[in-house]
């Protein structure tokens, strides 16, 4: 092989190793198919407001004049999704400490409650947790089936 080659084989191996690395850490088979939330659980009037939020927090890196330095909205979708779920957590941790008030200001600014982010944030938990019981489900029936065969080996 060349040593181009030889680069090219490591960087591919190392990439999906390390994906097979975080997919164990975060508590799932190695093998399996890690599905991550995003905005499209919520409905059109939901999405609408999360969107007007998301879009004030994040001004600086999205919907700009040149749509090549934009960060994709998928990827922001599924960040903000994270970010709304973990926001109440983080407010009750520290009410005072700059991300929560730069997110009141927002919300303020936006016209929304904080109510209504924690409603969200309990809609995505339980969604989360519907697939982590989904996955969970998935590896019991796979552990009595790798049991049954090798019983009948």
């Amino acid at each position: 092989m060349t040593t181009t080659n030889k680069l090219f084989a490591y960087i591919a191996n190392t990439t999906q190793e390390d994906q097979k690395i975080a997919k164990v850490l975060g508590g799932h088979d190695s093998d399996s198919v890690v599905t991550v939330l995003d905005l499209q659980q919520f409905d059109a009037v939901t999405k609408e407001r999360i969107n007007t939020l998301r879009d004030d927090l994040f001004s600086s890196c999205c919907r700009l004049k040149d749509e090549n330095l934009s960060v994709n909205s998928a990827v922001l979708d599924v960040l903000f999704a994270y970010f709304i779920k973990a926001f109440p957590q983080h407010r009750s941790l520290n009410a005072t400490s700059p991300l929560v008030k730069r997110v009141e200001k927002a919300l303020t600014r936006c016209g929304i409650m904080v109510e209504e982010v924690v409603a969200w944030s309990n809609h995505l938990s339980k969604i989360a947790s519907r697939v982590v019981r989904q996955d969970e489900k998935t590896t019991e029936y796979v552990h009595i089936i790798e049991h049954q065969a090798a019983v009948i080996d």
